[in-house]
């Protein structure tokens, strides 16, 4: 049995400029190519910018930067718990899995700690500065105004919360009929359908073979 992946200490910024690798043939977990090291678990502090809930609940994206850059903080349905209560202005420490969403990458948790003291985050700087080196701080996008966030988040909310009491595949089948020409990332359609990695890759692997679905590009299915 295959160990648990190294949750790698980073800038946020080697994260958001890494390569995202998809593995093909057997359901590997994907990674990003850092340095030539295969990355499939990070471990992040920063202080968060942003937080969006939408309005049933059950999605939220809290954006948090160290210093390098900024990264999405985005959870579903239970694990909206992980980020209840924390506001603009917190210190967290986030330990999860990077995922890529329409080329962003974002981090989905599996812990998220808000901080006692803010020093922490001083303390894993010169941590990171002596193991990693310094980081200039990326020149990214004027921040959106609250209403395009919204929007996007919404939209990011919308494409995972697809209620039906159908079976996983005609969930999916549903979910990549919705998305038409757009496609939908397999990550973002395995989350959706709230189904184990595993099942719902075979699944995904099934419909492929039977012709009811194909990968249009890497890692983007579409309905046939």
């Amino acid at each position: 049995m295959q160990g648990r992946q190294t949750a790698y200490k980073l800038w946020i910024a080697e994260i958001i400029d890494a390569d995202y690798t998809r593995q093909e043939g057997e359901w590997e977990p994907n990674s990003l190519d850092i340095k030539g090291i295969k990355v499939a678990r990070v471990n992040v502090l920063g202080t968060i910018t942003e937080v969006f809930v939408n309005p049933t609940g059950d999605y939220a994206a809290v954006t948090i930067e160290d210093g390098s850059a900024s990264v999405a903080i985005r959870v579903f349905k239970g694990d909206v718990r992980l980020v209840t209560g924390l506001n603009i202005g917190d210190s967290i420490l986030v330990i999860g899995r990077p995922k890529q969403y329409q080329n962003e990458i974002y981090i989905v948790p599996e812990t998220v700690k808000k901080l006692d003291h803010p020093a922490w985050m001083k303390v894993r700087k010169a941590e990171l500065m002596q193991a990693r080196g310094i980081i200039q701080q990326k020149v990214q996008p004027a921040p959106q105004e609250a209403s395009v966030r919204e929007v996007r988040e919404e939209l990011i909310a919308n494409n995972k919360s697809l209620v039906s009491n159908e079976g996983v595949r005609q969930k999916m089948l549903n979910l990549l009929e919705k998305q038409g020409e757009l496609g939908m990332d397999i990550d973002m359609l395995i989350q959706a359908t709230e189904t184990e990695e595993e099942e719902a890759e075979k699944i995904i692997e099934e419909l492929i073979k039977e012709g009811e679905i194909y990968m249009s590009r890497p890692g983007v299915l579409k309905i046939i």
